[in-house]
């Protein structure tokens, strides 16, 4: 558990993050992913997107996803690739996935890069497992659909302008 302390600077960074997006850029978005399917509720389960919807490296047996190649609006990260662990979600992986409406996250993957989700404008719900203990800076920048973010226990960081120009962002659910 966090101390009172921690839980402060916590909120206070999120919070800051979501208003201020000082210096952010719309910049480098060439990943304009197109499909016609429909949004489901967080509680709704999304079969895992196939690997070949990724590129990623592995590393130490671990699996980093560098890129969303894929086309759906719904995308259920996989646990496993080429039966090994998935554990980040790299730097600007799903960059302007502009048609992007859902993200699921397994349970392992341990980091949210920097710009992991820049600008995924129809973004509208991301469910984040206890697992992640790092949300990079920019990371969720410019989901303008995004109305709320739960932040699981186990994040004990949050980049800078993680959640910032999120205009549509009136939810920040932090754990005590």
């Amino acid at each position: 558990m966090l101390s009172k302390t921690t839980m402060a600077k916590l909120t206070a960074a999120v919070l800051a993050a979501a208003i201020v997006g000082v210096g952010v850029t719309a910049t480098g978005c060439n990943n304009q992913n197109n499909s016609n399917s429909s949004n489901l509720s967080k509680e709704s389960k999304i079969p895992e997107s196939p690997a070949s919807d990724f590129k990623y490296t592995v590393e130490n047996d671990k699996v980093i996803i560098t890129d969303y190649i894929g086309s759906d609006t719904e995308v259920s990260i996989p646990k496993k690739i080429e039966g090994k662990s998935v554990t980040e979600i790299g730097e600007r992986s799903f960059l302007c996935c502009l048609e992007l409406t859902s993200v699921t996250i397994p349970a392992g993957i341990t980091e949210i890069g920097e710009n992991a989700f820049f600008h995924c404008d129809r973004l509208k719900s991301v469910d984040i497992p206890n697992s992640v203990t790092k949300i990079g800076d920019g990371a969720f920048s410019y989901c303008d659909k995004l109305t709320s973010v739960d932040i699981p226990n186990g994040v004990t960081k949050i980049g800078n302008e993680a959640f910032s120009a999120c205009s549509s962002l009136t939810s920040v659910d932090i754990p005590n």
